[in-house]
């Protein structure tokens, strides 16, 4: 048994330990946080380069309806830009914006065959781009959204079309706050849904509605980092945001059944038969 003094070391020892570990953790996260954000700043600048040119043609920047021809630009540019884009961007990151963006596309046609004044092109080309910070910043929970935003305003994407985009900042309880699906665009309650929905289970298959509630764990165990602030932020309201948002969903679900006879059942059905 240790003697009070040799106790009283060890306890020194051990307190010393862990200020020296915590100071060389601030440290690495300091030059984490200055790496990255050099390495954000280099890419932004050259997918913007890159993505003028090319989107400049599109509806994402003029000031008209959307078309077929659009669609084929936005895949020319994440085309073009894939070398320029973060080596850690996963493959899923792939498959979910295809499947988004065909859940964004089916929706708005179904709607639009409701008398609904919504335009599925438009629909399948911001579920496009509705994760496109993901290409710079991939790791990084919440900060994704930010640098996402941050390229499409650089690039020019129109005010009026960013608007149409989920509000996380608002789902998240920031710049105001969402309590009911009814203070959502229809545009947004359908990006909301294909976000959701548009990724696949284990086995392969499409995630069903009611397997997304298992979302928030795996999102939380995926993103492991909380080096910035935004990332911290992220993850705590993600969780503390879930059952809320899985109400939302439930909401958006019920109205396009009840006022557009539209299933979601239905909806999966078609866009696995895309593929």
């Amino acid at each position: 048994m240790l003697g009070k003094h040799a106790s009283a070391s060890l306890r020194g020892f051990e307190s010393h330990l862990l200020r020296k570990r915590r100071h060389l953790n601030m440290e690495t996260s300091q030059e984490i946080l200055q790496e990255e954000r050099v390495d954000t700043k280099s890419r932004l600048k050259k997918l913007v380069e890159i993505g003028k040119p090319i989107l400049g043609q599109t509806a994402l920047i003029q000031e008209r309806d959307f078309t077929d021809e659009d669609i084929a630009k936005v895949r020319e540019f994440f085309e073009t830009s894939k070398p320029l884009m973060h080596p850690n961007v996963w493959p899923s990151y792939w498959e979910h914006v295809e499947l988004a963006s065909r859940y964004a596309r089916i929706f708005g046609k179904k709607l639009q065959d409701k008398g609904v004044l919504v335009n599925p092109h438009e629909l399948e080309v911001l579920g496009m781009i509705h994760d496109i910070g993901r290409i710079i910043s991939p790791h990084r929970f919440f900060r994704t959204n930010l640098v996402g935003e941050a390229l499409l305003k650089r690039l020019g994407v129109r005010e009026d079309l960013i608007g149409k985009q989920v509000p996380e900042m608002r789902l998240f309880g920031r710049d105001g706050n969402i309590a009911s699906a009814n203070q959502l665009t229809i545009e947004q309650q359908v990006l909301m849904l294909a976000d959701n929905l548009g990724r696949k289970v284990e086995d392969g298959s499409l995630i069903s509605f009611e397997q997304i509630g298992d979302l928030t764990d795996k999102q939380v165990k995926q993103y492991s980092g909380e080096v910035f602030v935004s990332e911290r932020f992220g993850k705590r309201r993600l969780v503390q945001t879930s059952k809320k948002v899985i109400q939302l969903l439930d909401d958006i679900k019920d109205t396009l059944q009840a006022q557009y006879g539209i299933s979601i059942d239905e909806v999966r059905g078609e866009v696995a038969k895309v593929e």
